[in-house]
């Protein structure tokens, strides 16, 4: 199983997608990056869409880092860039991200767009089905039956005491949402 566990959770917490579509949207920014990252070892159409494109997505990347560091602070958390792989906090990933696009700049500015008619926009698309078969073939998941799916259950620290925001990233137990009504039942 892919380890992106902290990826998913942080866009089921956006609140616009559901448990089930997160997996299927998580996958496709995942092929998606996979295939702008593999696009940069060729020379078809990099200064036209290539660069823009990585640009684009590492500025929208930065403005939900920017909305996560606003409501639960810059040191807090894992920011889920590489699942639970890597923690990383979301101020270094800003940081990081914002470093890249200065040499993305610097690369536009500096790097030469083949002439008119040389491109192969084929071997592009390519590249982007290639990477999402990939993803989807490569590492499946079990996709959801009903709309009441299993959502993750996420447990806060049992330090009460502490005025910090808990990493909410931490996955401890899955359970179907009728499993933790029950259980709440049963803790009354």
């Amino acid at each position: 199983m892919l380890p992106i566990w902290g990826f998913e959770k942080q866009l089921y917490d956006l609140g616009f997608i559901s448990w089930c579509q997160t997996k299927y949207l998580s996958h496709l920014i995942i092929a998606f990056e996979l295939a702008t990252g593999l696009a940069f070892l060729q020379s078809n159409y990099l200064k036209r869409i290539i660069i823009p494109s990585t640009i684009f997505l590492l500025i929208v990347f930065n403005v939900y880092l920017s909305v996560q560091m606003y409501r639960f602070g810059p040191t807090m958390g894992n920011c889920g860039c590489f699942g639970q792989l890597i923690p990383i906090t979301p101020i270094a990933e800003f940081i990081k991200n914002f470093l890249t696009i200065g040499l993305l700049v610097y690369l536009y500015k500096n790097v030469s767009e083949k002439p008119k008619g040389k491109n192969n926009f084929l071997f592009i698309l390519l590249l982007l089905f290639g990477s999402a078969f990939f993803m989807f073939f490569a590492f499946p998941f079990c996709p959801c039956e009903d709309e009441a799916p299993a959502a993750p259950v996420f447990v806060a620290p049992q330090d009460s005491a502490s005025t910090q925001k808990a990493d909410t990233t931490q996955i401890k137990d899955t359970l179907k949402k009728t499993d933790s009504i029950d259980s709440a039942k049963q803790n009354k």
